[in-house]
């Protein structure tokens, strides 16, 4: 049965909006079981935007991703971040998704070896010392 069957109109239109943030309105009647990776995460992602969170903890959300779904979903954690205000915490592995969307880096391997903005990440020395997984 499709994710929001049977709910009254002013639900779906919420549902609507929410799902609308995160690019995946048109995603309102389909199963969860037909649903990609990313569509899946983006799903979960605006199910995460209610009520308004001031503060979102995501673990690795672009695992299991194609390039492309990446790349959007970089584009909806932007927008989250710039145009509605919502801090973002998350953890990832991808220094390439970490250089695109985020403003400062706790970086750890078994310690926190550094922690300040992205931009001192570009260091040679620092990336040949430390390896992320």
């Amino acid at each position: 049965m499709p994710i929001f069957l049977a709910r009254r109109s002013a639900v779906r239109a919420e549902i609507e909006e929410l799902l609308s943030a995160t690019d995946c309105a048109h995603l309102i009647d389909r199963c969860v079981g037909q649903l990609s990776g990313g569509e899946f995460r983006r799903i979960l992602l605006a199910q995460a935007l209610r009520p308004k969170p001031e503060l979102l903890l995501l673990d690795e959300p672009a695992s299991n991703i194609d390039e492309v779904g990446i790349r959007h979903f970089e584009e909806m954690l932007i927008n989250l971040r710039e145009e509605q205000g919502i801090t973002i915490l998350m953890v990832c592995h991808s220094m390439n998704m970490i250089s695109r969307i985020c403003d400062s880096v706790t970086a750890v391997n078994r310690t926190i070896f550094y922690d300040g903005p992205v931009k001192g990440l570009d260091h040679a020395d620092l990336l040949q010392k430390y390896t992320f997984l």
